[in-house]
């Protein structure tokens, strides 16, 4: 589900849930191999408990609601960081599935994406 927000950038959604829940926003300008992350959701997993999904999707809409050349994903970063927990931005090291979808010409060095297989872990594996 990643959303093709133009000008070389896409965003997702990442989430876990398993025994702990955390949902993280993504948001990677393919062309700059430039990755911001922020957290709006967690329960279970550290010794903190918080939903702001809410409060993020407000900031990121007003960040997309502007032109793109007014767009700049270290502003963006700073206004998640008021709302968002282990706010970041860090270089991708490879291909990200949005960016290989949606502008694979944006590779550059990086090494592509590859969809890898689920592996199922049985008692006998363990």
């Amino acid at each position: 589900m990643h959303r093709d927000l133009g000008a070389g950038r896409v965003a997702w959604m990442s989430w876990w849930a398993q025994e702990g829940v955390f949902t993280d926003l993504n948001v990677a300008e393919c062309r700059a191999h430039r990755v911001l992350t922020s957290r709006l959701r967690e329960e279970n997993i550290k010794d903190r408990a918080f939903d702001r999904r809410d409060r993020g999707r407000e900031v990121f809409d007003r960040h997309m609601r502007r032109a793109p050349a007014f767009f700049r994903l270290d502003d963006l970063a700073e206004d998640l960081a008021l709302v968002g927990e282990d706010t970041r931005i860090e270089a991708i090291t490879s291909e990200t599935c949005g960016c290989a979808a949606l502008y694979p010409d944006a590779r550059g060095h990086l090494p592509a994406f590859v969809l890898r297989p689920v592996t199922t872990v049985t008692g006998d594996n363990l």
